[in-house]
């Protein structure tokens, strides 16, 4: 805490906490995605309204999953400001997935006053679409490490 912040009500961190919390993959919609028990959690860390989830997750097994998939979140994504600042995209590591072809990365897009983030394709060509749970197979080679920010309000 300093004094050199003209015209900044507060330099204290407020209300920090950090812990883990158990991930899920849901396809949008319908079918079911296991994911390995020794590596199904991921680590957040929540300081004031800020949120950083970080971690790596296993696929164990499918069951004919279809639609888009999502990631679950601990906290609601926050709903303010103008136009689109409330969405928030975040950065994802694929191992072994079927991605579709002109793949150049994948991201999650966390929508205002959700508790989930849509996992999506970024293409070559500027367009970009939902990594479909379609695209998985039962290998259990298969492996996402996320690395999340967003701002909530609770």
């Amino acid at each position: 805490n300093t004094s050199d912040a003209s015209g900044k009500t507060s330099e204290l961190l407020d209300d920090y906490e950090e812990g883990v919390y158990t991930a899920t993959l849901t396809p949008a919609s319908s079918g079911t995605v296991a994911l390995s028990s020794s590596h199904d959690t991921l680590k957040y860390t929540k300081i004031g309204r800020f949120v950083a989830v970080t971690g790596r997750v296993n696929v164990a097994s499918i069951s004919s999953p279809s639609g888009a998939l999502a990631i679950n979140l601990p906290f609601v994504n926050a709903s303010e400001g103008a136009d689109h600042s409330a969405y928030t995209n975040c950065s994802v590591f694929t191992h072994e997935v079927n991605l579709i072809d002109n793949t150049i990365g994948v991201m999650v897009e966390i929508s205002p006053n959700q508790s989930s983030g849509a996992l999506f394709q970024i293409r070559d060509n500027a367009s970009w679409s939902g990594l479909d749970g379609n695209q998985l197979t039962s290998s259990s080679g298969q492996w996402f490490t996320f690395s999340i920010h967003f701002f909530t309000n609770s």
